[in-house]
């Protein structure tokens, strides 16, 4: 685990110094998969760790291609991100939207590396909002979730969500915290 962790660091770092140029090629490729790239390869090859499966080097490059679209840092997890974008804009459109993602698929095909799913577009669509909000994202902590986002336990999708209601309802957090605390008295 201390490894995959590590090497989830090295990754985010490498990618956060990349030059402007190969940040700007990879941000032309979001949305695309790792097949449907242009010109991605010599780039991404030098920053992503060895012996991934495929599953993990195409949320790695999901990630590399929505770096440029947003290279703002935030504390938190991506549901706080989208919480304070929610804050930000009190509109309900923003908690709709961050519902969709949090219901996304993404499967991958060994064979001809096809995708089904909507995590790719919708994560796209959540990181750009995020960035016309001024809103930044915690890459390192993005990267490790998006890695684990297939579990079947959910666990990524429960703490964004946690996250998410915690920053755009504070009050409810605190009050089932106290609950909580009561209950087990």
């Amino acid at each position: 685990m201390k490894e995959a962790i590590a090497r989830t660091k090295d990754f985010v770092e490498k990618l956060q110094e990349l030059r402007k140029s190969d940040i700007s090629l990879l941000k032309r490729n979001a949305g695309r998969s790792l097949s449907e790239s242009q010109n991605a390869f010599s780039i991404f090859y030098r920053i992503v760790p060895y012996d991934l499966s495929k599953t993990q080097e195409e949320i790695c490059f999901l990630v590399s291609t929505l770096y440029g679209l947003n290279p703002n840092s935030e504390e938190g997890n991506f549901g706080t991100t989208m919480g304070k974008v929610c804050l930000k804009t009190q509109s309900k459109s923003v908690e709709r939207r961050f519902s969709m993602l949090l219901d996304s698929k993404i499967t991958f095909s060994h064979v001809g590396g096809t995708e089904t799913g909507e995590l790719r577009y919708r994560m796209r669509q959540n990181v750009k909002l995020a960035a016309s909000k001024e809103v930044g994202i915690n890459w390192f902590e993005l990267t490790k979730d998006l890695l684990g986002w297939n579990s079947d336990s959910r666990n990524t999708q429960i703490r964004w969500a946690k996250a998410f209601y915690t920053v755009i309802d504070p009050e409810k957090s605190i009050m089932e915290s106290e609950e909580s605390t009561e209950n087990n008295r």
